[in-house]
């Protein structure tokens, strides 16, 4: 069975049953994965069915799933609701992705992670840039363009008048709703933001255990990854520090609960296990075991991280341009 087999059997369930997925408050997401046995991953894709208990009005959720959508399998995994995650805590110059650092908010202390440092294109080429989430760095849409942006975060201690690193640039607007009863909501891709660094210096290439990125993977060669058994991933944030997990599912749809509401999502990764992330590892750069970024970490729960596809970033973030480094 191939990964596109698996992919147009998830689009078609998905279409067939627009009303069940919008009002079924058990079923959390679907997407697309390596069958779990026990814990562990098979060699098998098959559609996964993401939903909060096994067992539900004295039936069991496999009971209730079809065991297959035409030739393809389905597998049921429980899983914790995702919320957006909000280490390294210290000021660091240069900074390095995975360290603390957050749009200045008046009044609130918070913080997220800084994930990559990155030149910029075209008239930009010059510039520096930092990547991390638009709701740790645009306060879900909510900060304006050129508002500054400080390393550490204000919840580690960084002062507006002294640790500003640069300014906000750019970000992908997040669309919310106020429930999930809603068959054709919004759809989001990516929680993405990039900041402007002043001074040449303060921020750096490199991610803070796991070196200097040697590239990036399209979703098609992630795809292929985990068809292939190559799921494994890494990481480094705020809070946890360096991590890695596997990538459970691919084309992930569900929704994530933020301060502002409710997003629903299409198309992200699942990782597991749960303890990958936490709060606070917002903004991390994900990357395979060879070191080519595969996505951007946005949000959580206690038994899985979903992070969007970094090729979802560089087509809808500027002024990013990673074209030359594709694996």
């Amino acid at each position: 069975m191939s990964i596109r087999d698996c992919l147009q059997a998830k689009t078609g369930w998905k279409e067939d049953n627009k009303e069940r997925f919008a009002q079924d408050d058990n079923l959390l997401g679907i997407g697309v994965g390596l069958k779990e046995r026990h814990g562990r991953f098979s060699d098998e894709l098959s559609v996964k069915y993401f939903v909060r208990t096994k067992k539900r009005d004295g039936l069991a959720i496999e009971e209730i799933i079809p065991e297959r959508i035409g030739d393809v399998a389905t597998d049921v995994v429980q899983i914790a609701p995702m919320r957006a995650r909000g280490s390294f805590t210290m000021s660091m110059r240069p900074g390095v992705g995975g360290c603390s650092g957050c749009v200045v908010i008046p009044g609130l202390n918070y913080t997220g992670t800084l994930g990559l440092g990155m030149r910029g294109y075209g008239s930009l080429a010059d510039q520096i840039f930092v990547l991390s989430n638009n709701h740790v760095l645009a306060n879900e849409n909510r900060s304006h363009i050129g508002d500054p942006v400080i390393q550490p975060g204000t919840l580690d201690g960084g002062n507006p008048q002294t640790d500003v690193i640069g300014e906000l640039f750019d970000f992908v607007q997040l669309n919310f709703e106020p429930n999930t009863n809603v068959p054709n909501p919004q759809v989001n891709k990516v929680d993405a933001a990039c900041a402007l660094v002043y001074r040449f210096g303060d921020f750096s290439r490199e991610i803070f255990w796991v070196g200097y990125p040697k590239g990036w993977r399209t979703r098609q060669s992630v795809e292929q990854a985990v068809a292939d058994g190559n799921n494994r991933v890494q990481k480094t944030g705020r809070t946890t520090g360096y991590t890695t997990g596997e990538i459970a599912a691919i084309s992930f749809d569900g929704w994530v609960a933020y301060d502002s509401g409710l997003a629903y999502f299409e198309d992200q990764m699942l990782i597991t296990p749960g303890n990958f992330s936490a709060a606070g590892d917002s903004g991390s750069v994900i990357l395979d075991m060879d070191e080519n970024i595969v996505g951007l970490l946005f949000a959580g729960g206690a038994t899985h991280t979903i992070a969007n596809f970094i090729q979802d970033v560089w087509q809808l973030l500027s002024p990013i341009d990673f074209s030359d480094h594709i694996v």
